[in-house]
């Protein structure tokens, strides 16, 4: 969809994924005074780039790149049996 999200540090992956593909704002504390920056940051315009999100989503969430991995790890796990 191309929009923002707004994550905050410490669950699996998520910060990870939004710092590399530009696509949000990673909350390192929850305190009030990060949800004004990060709300006055947002209301300028256009902060981020609606293509360049979707295109990170495209690129990590694929599902041809999703059947690429889980194969690469069935043939670990296969290799292993052998």
């Amino acid at each position: 969809m191309g929009i923002p999200v707004i994550t905050n540090s410490g669950v699996g992956d998520v910060a990870d994924i939004v710092k590399k593909y530009n696509s949000g704002i990673v909350l390192e504390k929850l305190t009030e005074d990060n949800y004004l920056k990060t709300a006055q940051f947002l209301s300028q315009e256009d902060p981020f780039e609606r293509n360049t999100i979707r295109e990170g989503a495209e690129n990590y969430f694929s599902l041809g790149n999703a059947v690429k991995k889980y194969r690469n790890i069935y043939d670990l796990i296969l290799k292993k049996i052998d």
